[in-house]
């Protein structure tokens, strides 16, 4: 009798993972994960491009802050020769 209960134990237990497995495969998990993963990697390229683009920008920003002292030095200098 216990062996029976046993077997018929093991037998609902097969046949819950059986439908789980069904399940997995039914949900696709796997293929979601896929599209996430490349969905990460085109969000990460797309990071990096805007990541250089603002290094980019900062730089032009620098050397016109720098372009602009210098015409002030320039103009000040101008003025203080004009003033002599």
């Amino acid at each position: 009798m216990e062996i029976q209960l046993l077997e018929q134990k093991i037998a609902e237990a097969k046949t819950q993972l059986e439908r789980l497995e069904q399940d997995i495969v039914d949900a696709k998990y796997e293929e979601q994960l896929r599209e996430k993963a490349v969905n990460i990697r085109h969000k990460e390229g797309d990071k990096d491009k805007v990541a250089s683009e603002l290094s980019a920008l900062n730089r032009q920003a620098d050397s016109r802050a720098q372009l602009a002292i210098k015409r002030n030095e320039v103009t000040a200098k101008r003025n203080q020769v004009d003033a002599s």
